[in-house]
């Protein structure tokens, strides 16, 4: 009977593809609104325009899915991704990508139903390893998805987007055909109101937060969180931005015929390569003796031109585009990959949860900081590795530990006031970073995920736990 049918399998692929898709754009979605005129101010308020609209309608989502049942509200979901990608593939200004992330956001809620479902069909001694596919499915999407994103961005800015619309699409199919409709398996209120992916207040129940907030030791996690989140939303929002202003990318050139017109490996984006430069067998030429001529030519004039041989070799650095962005975020995710394959339970086990935090936020403060005085690439790779690592350290742990600041009956609130700690820090973070880049101030950008890690790092250090089994038998 489908009722039967374990649903982690097809959990797993409905997550992989929502992942997929969701990480297809994170290289580009910055780029494509200053495509359209978008200042990095704007340009990163598209992260906070979709976070204010998930913080309001993933509780509406989630009540609803109570409701009507997870399967429905999940396709909905999916559904409102999908037009919000469509929409964005086909924008012709900037206001319709803003009109696809709200759309996106409004139907918010793909994880958390999905996580509330397999909570729903999986026994309570299941469900540690039923999350543990979902953080797979994590873990692959945000190392693949990049990669995909790079690839078809250089041929064509609207391209990753139809990527991520088709993605979605096939999780509709896939939740429609292979997701299990049979009952819960939950055996009592208690335990339904335990369950990982849980009630989600709403975002203007203020009461129940106050009530959270106040219990001791569990107001200071959520305060580590929500820095944690606020740090890491601004870092995303503004590195393709600031990357685009700090690092170049090489561009060997090919002479057209014996004319001074030479055409690149890849397409040039018009609206950047003059911010790069032109070398004449290594030597920079100046500005006013090249220009683009388009996405596929760059002409030599002056002397610059008068100067070439047969056997000249011509290169430009062009500023960091939509490719190396995506592999920056591929490279990131595969660590993650390799964190999250075993390795931080092997931490858990010898450090403990409080030790890990603070090696996180410890490893966050020097990341961020040293990535505002990076310059080149190999320094590049050594951050990205700090921050992968506490990234990829902070978020379970954080977690975990508000788990068991909690009863079990009321892990399902603790965790939906989580979730919406992260979005209202993902609507305030990336404006404050973008802001900054507006100025080009990429010091100063660095600086701020720098600055609010080390406010986190400061608040584990001061609520240091008396004794781990007095956290542990809370729960």
């Amino acid at each position: 009977m489908a009722s039967q049918r374990s649903p982690l399998l097809p959990i797993f692929l409905i997550v992989l593809v929502d992942v997929l898709g969701f990480t297809i754009v994170i290289p580009l979605l910055a780029y494509y609104a200053e495509h359209f005129g978008a200042s990095p101010l704007v340009a990163t308020t598209l992260v906070s325009c979709y976070a204010v609209c998930s913080l309001i309608s993933t509780p509406i989502i989630g009540n609803l899915s109570d409701r009507f049942g997870r399967k429905p509200l999940l396709l909905i979901s999916q559904a409102g991704t999908c037009a919000g990608f469509l929409m964005l593939a086909y924008s012709s200004s900037l206001w319709m990508v803003f009109v696809g992330r709200i759309l996106d956001g409004i139907t918010a809620g793909n994880l958390s139903t999905a996580q509330a479902y397999i909570s729903d069909h999986t026994k309570p001694e299941n469900r540690a390893k039923a999350f543990g596919v979902i953080g797979v499915a994590f873990g692959l999407g945000f190392m693949v998805g990049p990669a995909i994103g790079a690839e078809l961005g250089k041929h064509g800015l609207h391209l990753p987007f139809i990527a991520a619309a088709s993605l979605s699409a096939l999780s509709m199919l896939a939740t429609y055909t292979l997701l299990p409709t049979g009952a819960p398996v939950i055996e009592g209120a208690q335990d339904a109101a335990a369950l990982p992916g849980g009630k989600r207040p709403s975002a203007f129940d203020i009461a129940t937060y106050t009530d959270y907030f106040r219990r001791p030791g569990l107001g200071a996690l959520y305060a580590q969180f929500f820095l944690f989140t606020f740090a890491f939303s601004c870092f995303t929002s503004g590195m393709a931005l600031f990357a685009e202003r700090r690092f170049y990318a090489e561009r060997d050139m090919k002479r057209v015929g014996e004319t001074c017109t030479f055409t690149p490996e890849m397409d040039l984006d018009t609206r950047t390569t003059p911010r790069g430069y032109v070398l004449e067998d290594g030597k920079p030429i100046e500005h006013g003796q090249w220009r683009v001529v388009n996405k596929q030519a760059i002409e030599l004039t002056g002397p610059a031109c008068a100067s070439l041989t047969p056997t000249t070799k011509v290169e430009a650095h062009v500023p960091w585009g939509v490719r190396e962005v995506g592999l920056l975020f591929t490279y990131a995710g595969f660590l993650g990959i390799l964190l999250q394959g075993g390795l931080i339970g092997r931490l858990v086990k010898k450090y403990g949860e409080y030790r890990l935090g603070v090696a996180g936020f410890l490893s966050l403060v020097v990341g961020y900081a040293l990535l505002g005085m990076t310059f080149a690439l190999p320094m590049l790779l050594g951050v990205a590795a700090l921050n992968s690592f506490g990234n990829g350290v902070l978020r379970p742990v954080i977690t975990s530990r508000i788990t068991q600041a909690v009863g079990r009956h009321e892990q399902g609130v603790a965790l939906g006031i989580s979730g919406s700690l992260s979005s209202l820090a993902m609507s305030m973070a990336p404006p404050t970073g973008g802001s900054l880049l507006d100025g080009n101030h990429l010091l100063a950008w660095a600086l701020v995920p720098a600055t609010v890690a080390l406010i986190g790092l400061v608040a584990t250090l001061v609520t240091r736990p008396r004794a781990t089994p007095e956290l542990s038998s809370a729960a």
